[in-house]
């Protein structure tokens, strides 16, 4: 992202992809990994292999 960003996990909402007008930016891998795996602590969802 070209500015500094938060994501509000905690605040965690379901949309349509219809709603989605554009696409404002990219977010890092590194940076995706840790908040997915915040998520999936709150949901505690686990992993199956």
């Amino acid at each position: 992202m070209e500015k500094d960003s938060a994501a509000l996990v905690f605040q965690l909402q379901t949309l349509d992809k219809k709603r989605l007008v554009s696409k404002i930016g990219d977010i890092e891998s590194h940076y995706l990994d840790k908040i997915n795996e915040i998520i999936k602590k709150l949901l505690k969802i686990q992993q199956i292999n």
